[in-house]
């Protein structure tokens, strides 16, 4: 049988988070903050963009994806510039240079993403990629995933890929994360020492994406992660769960916390763009 504790009485709950409330209501749970400069379109050069346009560039993704997919549209609608020919892979793709894209893999089954990827790169011989990129989602990493293993397993299809096409540019995407819930149920839980699912899953996101940034060329990694956690104050807070630092996506970029809105999409491909057109 469950043992019970005064806590577990509704009307107590209530009354010592109010309390609790009540005396930590000036305590900030922001552990540091910093100001960041980000590049704009206006930083693109004629020589980068004309380079990035010469290229075939395939991007394996899924809904976050579709996200950045429509924030370029967006870009190329408001700006009148036709940054991409964007396509997506269905049965053949176009020879022509184009952002080519698809949806591959099962969410929160990141090993099948990895041999979806893989798959399309091994084609190479006719689908001519000079850059291609896999995406994981937010979804794919929480806090029970083995992110060593997963790591380990994206590495190996890594090497497996240089090894057996080493004309493609592999970009390696750090793993998006989550807004922190706002709400009156998670900051009692915080004060009470209770898990917080969205701070641990975040954790364990950091932890994937430190993998990805200690191990890869910094000028090969988008590091959507870093880009997602930056308001557009150009603030970037870091949080600590259990000792262990974890940053956040910005509410401003999201309207459910995951996915990212019509602002954060076009926010992330303006600078997935930038990216791309410093690509050596």
């Amino acid at each position: 049988m469950k043992r019970k504790t005064i806590l577990s009485h509704p009307a107590v709950y209530l009354i010592v988070s109010f309390v609790l409330l009540s005396l930590t209501a000036c305590v900030k749970p922001i552990e540091s903050q910093e100001k960041i400069m980000l590049q704009t379109l206006e930083d693109l050069s004629e020589k980068n963009f004309q380079l990035m346009k010469s290229q075939r560039i395939f991007f394996a993704h899924q809904s976050v994806g579709k996200n950045i997919i429509d924030g370029l549209e967006l870009l190329m609608q408001e700006t009148g510039t036709a940054f991409f020919n964007i396509r997506e892979i269905v049965q053949a793709a176009p020879e022509e240079p184009a952002f080519l894209h698809a949806y591959v893999g099962e969410n929160r089954i990141p090993e099948t993403k990895i041999a979806a990827f893989q798959e399309y790169c091994l084609q190479n011989d006719s689908l001519h990629f000079d850059v291609a990129a896999l995406k994981f989602c937010f979804v794919d990493v929480d806090k029970s995933t083995d992110v060593v293993a997963l790591f380990e397993n994206y590495q190996k299809m890594v090497t497996n890929l240089q090894n057996q096409q080493p004309e493609i540019k592999i970009v390696h995407f750090t793993v998006p994360i989550m807004a922190r819930s706002r709400g009156f149920k998670h900051t009692v839980k915080k004060m009470l020492g209770r898990r917080v699912h969205e701070d641990a899953d975040n954790v364990k996101r950091e932890e994937y994406n430190d993998l990805i940034r200690n191990t890869y060329r910094p000028d090969r990694i988008f590091d959507i992660a870093y880009f997602e956690s930056i308001g557009k104050d150009g603030n970037r807070y870091r949080y600590t769960h259990r000792n262990q630092n974890f940053y956040t996506l910005q509410e401003e970029w999201t309207d459910d916390g995951g996915h990212l809105n019509t602002e954060g999409s076009v926010y992330i491909a303006e600078q997935l763009i930038l990216f791309l057109s410093g690509l050596e």
